[in-house]
């Protein structure tokens, strides 16, 4: 239990990182005629169990902060592993401006994860904290590709009957979003 206080630190952290005033995007100004929101999903997660949709809006020419929903399932005979949560976080773009170019940033997932082993059935907290960092363009300012490798140390495990099911450890974010820009 005294990893939930730590992830709600981290986010925290993340909400606290937004910035205000002078380096907001200005509506109606050369800068915003771009899009500077997107809408995005994952193909490639959905190899290995995870569906997730992305919004992602740029709160600054060099900043953007993201968020959306997120599902894990996993199955192996008789063990199956579900987890429904929240994924969010911010990127910062070193090159281009927001959304669109070189980035890098903090991501966290948080949720309820279950799971049936041996006829025994457990829930609990689910979690994940790391970083990714790669490039997004957007073609015609309608469409979205972004293409990202980063690493993140995930706790996703229940326990029932002296016996554990999940994953707990460093695991690698690959990212392939496809989606629309406006």
């Amino acid at each position: 239990m005294r990893r939930i206080p730590f992830v709600v630190a981290v986010a925290a952290f993340l909400l606290s990182a937004l910035p205000a005033g002078a380096e907001q995007l200005e509506l109606g100004s050369a800068a915003s005629s771009k899009p500077y929101r997107t809408i995005t999903a994952n193909p490639l997660a959905l190899a290995v169990g995870v569906f997730n949709v992305e919004y992602e809006q740029a709160t600054s020419n060099k900043l953007s902060f993201y968020v959306g929903p997120q599902y894990y399932g996993w199955s192996l005979g008789d063990l199956s592993l579900t987890s429904v949560g929240v994924n969010g976080g911010l990127r910062y773009f070193f090159k281009g401006t927001a959304p669109e170019g070189f980035f890098a940033g903090p991501g966290i997932f948080l949720g309820y994860a279950s799971g049936d082993f041996g006829g025994s059935t457990a829930s609990a907290v689910a979690w994940s904290v790391g970083g990714t960092g790669g490039y997004t363009w957007i073609f015609d300012d309608i469409f979205d590709l972004s293409v990202g490798l980063g690493v993140s140390y995930m706790h996703a495990e229940a326990a029932s009957g002296g016996q554990t099911a999940g994953v707990s450890g460093v695991v690698p974010d690959l990212r392939l979003a496809l989606g629309a820009a406006f």
